[in-house]
């Protein structure tokens, strides 16, 4: 699962720890300011899962559209 953290600019990734979606989770976040990307706000988050890894893909704007991300 992918979602906003606690601002805009974090997007959380979390993943259940069994087939019941309503038991315990494990979560990290990226913060778009470890990326250069201060004060941006991630936003809609994409998650695509392969065999390889896991990707996050946003759009980031600054006031306006500034371009789009990946995360991997």
């Amino acid at each position: 699962m992918t979602g906003f953290g606690s601002s805009t600019n974090y997007v959380n990734i979390a993943i259940s720890d069994t087939a019941n979606a309503l038991g315990t989770w494990k979560s990290t976040v990226i913060k778009g300011s470890d990326f250069g990307l201060p004060g941006a706000t991630l936003d809609y988050p994409t998650l695509g899962i392969d065999n390889k890894g896991v990707y996050i893909g946003t759009n980031n704007f600054v006031g306006s559209f500034t371009g789009t991300s990946l995360f991997s």
